[in-house]
């Protein structure tokens, strides 16, 4: 993972995105490893603390995803560093304290989509390949339903392109 990362670039900042996901890896790995050797009964069961392990594993992957993430965009290491440092509030407060109140609104509006929706693999698996059984007609409507839920998230992101207003440069221009 520090060579997928060197290859991205010749910055500390992606030597440091690989390394995070190799440690990622490790960590999964031993988790799962781990999991797989507890006896039987010496872990609660039921629909509640499945869905809250699986709640909490969505949460700390997303966590993991944009701290290493930080590090792959930031244009230095410090600049990255403070990211992170503001990210959990420590240092001076520059991310949370200025983002308007809407901002969170909307961060929890799509953090709940992309939490509760499907993704594209289940999409395809379930809905559109139970669609192509139905009769032509309705498949035809459902079909083009979803074009326009596609659409309009595509107008979002968009919308949120041309809102950035910054111009940054294709980072495989650089090799």
């Amino acid at each position: 993972m520090l060579l997928g990362g060197l290859w991205h670039g010749a910055s500390w900042t992606f030597v440091i995105w690989g390394g995070l996901h190799g440690i990622y890896l490790v960590i999964n790995h031993a988790w799962q490893w781990l999991w797989g050797h507890v006896p039987e009964g010496r872990y609660p069961r039921g629909p509640f603390w499945s869905g809250a392990a699986r709640a909490a594993s969505v949460a700390l992957t997303l966590l993991c995803v944009i701290v290493a993430w930080t590090f792959f965009r930031a244009p230095t290491f410090d600049a990255a560093l403070r990211m992170v440092c503001s990210l959990f509030g420590i240092g001076t407060p520059t991310g949370a304290a200025t983002a308007a109140p809407a901002s969170f609104v909307w961060i929890a509006v799509f953090g709940l989509a992309a939490l509760f929706g499907k993704n594209s693999q289940q999409l395809i698996d379930g809905y559109f390949a139970s669609a192509m059984d139905r009769p032509v007609m309705r498949w035809r409507d459902e079909f083009q339903t979803a074009f326009c839920g596609v659409m309009v998230v595509g107008i979002f992101f968009l919308a949120a392109i041309t809102a950035s207003r910054n111009v940054t440069e294709f980072i495989y221009f650089n090799f």
